[in-house]
């Protein structure tokens, strides 16, 4: 005999949109990943990033498309988090996600199955944002360590202008849209 259970899962309202507000809380360093002055740092109050998602076609499916990568944006600063370059594995903030392979982050399951690292992959390596006790950005190694894990939490209260609100952050770009990702362009419709 089978007993059938209807369980009513609330999710969260921004999980259909293109731009998501999350927080990023470090496990280690206890503190909220942000952008101040030009640098990626930990701060103790909570501010929201943007995960902006990038919509990529499944090999052969040219009708589905699924957002396996993203960028994250600190809206306040203006600025994406990125690696360097492929030789200097560090990771920066910049105004332009360009290469934007090294701007495109994978959310992976730590090893707890709570926490999640979030990776830049170049080549066949991954590269993951890291901290130390007092809050300072690491260099990022390949192999996987608690200084990685972050706890995301969707901030749902703003995800409702998010979209408009990254969009009116980044316009001042529009005049220089050949450096802006095509993602971006798309999402706000810069033709």
């Amino acid at each position: 005999m089978f007993l059938l259970i209807s369980v009513n899962c609330s999710q969260s309202p921004c999980v259909s949109k293109p731009v998501k507000p999350n927080t990023f809380f470090n496990v280690v360093a206890h503190g909220y990943l942000a952008v101040k002055n030009g640098t990626i740092v930990i701060t103790y109050n909570k501010q929201a990033l943007y995960l902006i998602a990038v919509y990529m076609n499944p090999a052969g499916n040219r009708d589905h498309q699924t957002a396996a990568k993203f960028f994250i944006f600190d809206p306040v600063a203006r600025r994406y988090i990125c690696l360097m370059n492929k030789k200097k594995h560090r990771f920066v903030a910049k105004r332009y996600p360009k290469p934007e392979e090294l701007c495109w982050f994978l959310e992976i399951a730590a090893g707890d199955g709570v926490d999640v690292r979030y990776v830049v992959k170049v080549e066949k390596e991954e590269f993951a944002l890291r901290f130390s006790k007092k809050g300072k950005l690491m260099r990022p190694i390949s192999k996987p360590n608690r200084a990685e894990s972050f706890r995301s939490r969707p901030v749902d209260h703003e995800c409702s202008n998010a979209t408009s609100r990254f969009c009116n952050a980044t316009s001042h770009q529009k005049r220089h849209h050949h450096k802006q990702s095509l993602t971006i362009q798309k999402i706000c419709s810069w033709n």
